[in-house]
């Protein structure tokens, strides 16, 4: 039961550190880039006429991350002003492979320290990615390109995260750092549990 009791305390005392600190440094974005974006312009460039006679054309991958980005709680607008997501994708045949390199960027406007002039900064990016898809699965493309989106949405859920506004969750993280356990989680009620 001490063991079982420690372990809750220890997954509770986690979880509050988290939700105190906003300070959060990780590999995946070290900086907090996406941290206070709402809403996103979404563009798609690199293969203007699509890959003949498959389906997948710049209107269909762009479409698929609409639905992507919709999914994860991301707003989509067409306002120029909003931080821009820039979806590269450049297909290249050759005999019947197709080596597809993939870059997501997230852009915005930015002001040049040393002179103060504006200019469009990325702020934010996958970094080259490179796949190689057989002639004939070429929808996989759209999977290689979800995954590049995926990280963008991993990063922008771990640089905003979800408000907790649970008393209970607070009342929690209060009394263990005051040294207490609270009463859900203490022996007694863990034993009447079980």
């Amino acid at each position: 039961m001490r063991v079982v009791t420690r372990m809750v305390v220890l997954m509770a005392s986690v979880g509050c550190a988290n939700l105190a600190s906003a300070d959060l440094v990780t590999p995946l974005s070290p900086i907090h880039e996406l941290q206070g974006i709402a809403s996103v312009r979404v563009t798609v460039s690199g293969m203007p006429a699509g890959l003949e006679g498959t389906g997948v054309t710049e209107a269909s991958l762009r479409g698929a991350t609409l639905a992507r980005l919709k999914q994860a709680g991301i707003k989509v607008v067409d306002d120029a002003a909003a931080p821009g997501l820039s979806l590269h994708i450049l297909p290249v045949l050759h005999e019947s492979t197709w080596f597809v390199t993939i870059q997501v960027d997230l852009g915005e406007r930015c002001s040049i320290p040393r002179t103060g002039a504006k200019s469009g900064c990325v702020t934010w990016s996958t970094g080259p990615t490179v796949g190689i898809v057989n002639k004939g699965s070429e929808s996989r493309i759209e999977q290689l390109l979800g995954a590049a989106v995926d990280r963008f949405v991993s990063t922008w859920r771990f640089d905003n995260p979800k408000k907790v506004s649970s008393v209970k969750t607070s009342n929690y993280c209060v009394q263990l750092t005051a040294g207490r356990l609270p009463e859900a989680m203490s022996t007694a009620a863990l034993a009447r549990r079980s």
